[in-house]
């Protein structure tokens, strides 16, 4: 079997770090499913250390989303990556881009004032 997990900074939880553990990550977008992470740790490492990667899992299928987030130990390795809009992952053109933190969710969407309780799926008629 393969470990999704190269870094110990994931710890036992499988969780991603902190984003502010680490401000170089990219993050590779449509990955193939056969693509692992010594792949891209093997791939990435031509830019500089490589620190971590993380593969997050579908809890369904048990087979990693498609995506992952490759931390590096310096800027320059990070700017290097992100030179090419594209990278050859297990025989696939993946995107890839800076990762950012996560925005703050929107506030849930309330109905306009009078609006609540008016039920849906008609055609708006008394």
């Amino acid at each position: 079997t393969v470990s999704l997990v190269l870094s110990s900074s994931v710890g036992k939880t499988g969780r991603m770090p902190n984003f502010d553990q680490n401000q170089f990550r990219v993050y590779v977008q449509k990955m193939p499913g056969n693509a692992t992470d010594y792949q891209l740790k093997d791939h990435f490492s031509k830019f500089g250390e490589v620190i971590d990667v993380y593969m997050p899992i579908d809890r369904q299928t048990g087979l990693h989303k498609g995506m992952a987030f490759i931390s590096f130990s310096a800027p320059d390795a990070m700017d290097r990556a992100l030179a090419n809009h594209e990278h050859e992952i297990a025989g696939e053109m993946c995107p890839v881009k800076k990762a950012l933190p996560k925005a703050d969710k929107p506030a849930a969407y309330s109905a306009p004032q009078g609006m609540q309780g008016m039920g849906g799926g008609g055609m708006g008629m008394p």
